[in-house]
């Protein structure tokens, strides 16, 4: 299986083990959350010198075939940047957690849902189908909402996790505005084949 798609599934997978970290010794916590997410961050590092020499790494798993929407993902220079940006830092923010949240009875769920946003921001820099593309944006907007309200007995976290969706939701639907309107005349939903598909006759490009 294609190394993006397996990053993606590895930060999906990572949730059951995290969910019971709290079984590990508070001083293992840190090293073992941040495990995935290193050596995802190695993994993307490794493609560096393809990408830098022009090779621009694709996957394509199929979805919903009916529908023609498929799991597509394409590495170029920017998208590589972003998901070393999302990993390396992840690492971090994961090892950081698994010691200062080492005394919280929640900390497995924090860094589940960590994970899964982990997961989801990764395939939004990576997605190579606009469907796929706005799916993983609101994975990115609901996770986000589950961990900015993470101390949900605090009205402050409840209004700020609040505000949050509020602002990605809107964004969100934006998003879908947008790309419905950038696929009029065009066919497929891939984004490389669609940027290079000539737009319909009087549209802007």
């Amino acid at each position: 299986m294609p190394f993006t798609a397996l990053a993606i599934m590895a930060g999906v997978a990572a949730v059951v083990p995290l969910l019971f970290i709290t079984r590990l010794p508070a001083a293992l916590r840190g090293w073992a959350a941040a495990a995935v997410p290193f050596a995802l961050f190695v993994g993307f590092a490794t493609m560096l010198p393809g990408v830098a020499a022009g090779m621009i790494p694709t996957d394509a798993l199929r979805w919903v075939p009916s529908l023609g929407v498929e799991l597509a993902f394409r590495v170029d220079g920017l998208s590589l940047l972003m998901a070393l940006l999302i990993t390396g830092i992840g690492a971090g923010v994961f090892a950081f957690s698994g010691r200062y949240l080492a005394s919280h009875p929640r900390q497995g769920r924090f860094l589940a849902v960590l994970s899964l946003f982990m997961a989801a921001m990764l395939g939004t820099v990576t997605s190579d189908h606009l469907i796929a593309l706005f799916v993983f944006w609101e994975l990115t907007s609901l996770t986000s909402f589950l961990l900015i309200g993470f101390k949900g007995e605090s009205a402050k976290a409840r209004a700020a996790a609040l505000q949050a969706l509020l602002v990605t939701g809107a964004g969100g639907l934006m998003l879908l505005a947008a790309l419905a309107d950038y696929r009029r005349g065009r066919s497929g939903g891939g984004l490389a084949e669609t940027k290079a598909a000539p737009a319909k006759s009087g549209e802007r490009t």
